[in-house]
């Protein structure tokens, strides 16, 4: 078929740079729309500011509507459920790209935007999915120096609030979320010896089956380093987190040399 330009004559950039891929633009389950991410500033005005929009272009009429108009931040990584409720994940100041990132969903059938992890500041969202039935989302946010899984409820029109859990914990991450099936997802996961390979995550207890074993061959001729979370109070008398990771075949009866090179 014949190929259509969604931003004519528009100087700006989807992908959104220099970072943006695949996941700044989605069609709408009816595909009647696609929906992009674009920050549609110039000169310095682009440089100091972070406030990407979701834009709906509409096929039939060739119309763009900003759907995120006053939310100043970024926002990015849109996605649909089956029903048409639109999510995404949002920060909420202008030129402060450090901010708390939260999941934000604007319902279907209704002008209504809800924050779903906004009261919780402890979490800062990554990546995310739609559960199947489209009234959960699966998301990874970062927790005691590690990335983890957890999931919110998505409460739509009714009065109920959003719950968070947290569905697995360890010294790892879980660094993406590659699909789902009825009761489980399927992960990536890594840690300070580990490569990332993939497991099965039961969403009713969080326990974790390692599907892939890539690596296997290549561990079991390396020694592996001892990793330990340590506490350290800071100046302003504040608890912060450290990673203590001894070389393979650490012996603490005698002394080694670390050497600390400064590359420039």
């Amino acid at each position: 078929g014949n190929r259509k330009d969604l931003m004519p004559n528009e100087p700006y950039d989807c992908p959104t740079k220099p970072f943006g891929g695949g996941e700044d633009y989605i069609w709408s389950p009816d595909g009647k729309s696609v929906v992009y991410v674009c920050k549609k500033k110039f000169g310095t005005d682009y440089a100091v500011s972070t406030n990407t929009d979701l834009y709906a272009y509409d096929i039939a009429t060739g119309k763009t509507s900003n759907i995120t108009t006053g939310w100043e931040g970024y926002d990015q990584n849109p996605a649909f459920n089956a029903n048409g409720d639109l999510a995404w994940l949002s920060m909420k100041r202008d030129g402060y790209e450090s901010d708390k990132q939260d999941i934000v969903v604007k319902t279907a059938n209704a002008n209504v935007f809800l924050n779903l992890t906004a009261n919780d500041d402890n979490i800062h969202a990554e990546s995310f999915i739609w559960s199947k039935d489209g009234k959960m989302i699966y998301f990874t946010a970062p927790i005691d120096g590690t990335l983890q899984l957890f999931s919110v409820t998505y409460p739509g029109l009714s009065k109920m609030m959003p719950v968070i859990t947290q569905l697995t914990k360890g010294d790892f991450d879980v660094s993406a979320i590659i699909g789902q099936t009825e009761y489980s997802l399927v992960v990536s996961r890594t840690d300070m010896n580990h490569a990332a390979e993939l497991y099965n995550v039961n969403l009713v207890n969080g326990k974790m089956e390692q599907l892939t074993h890539v690596n296997d061959a290549t561990y079991a001729s390396l020694a592996m380093g001892k990793v330990v979370k340590r506490m350290i109070r800071t100046s302003d008398d504040k608890e912060m987190l450290a990673w203590v990771i001894y070389p393979p075949g650490f012996d603490s009866t005698k002394k080694f040399m670390f050497i600390i090179r400064n590359i420039k």
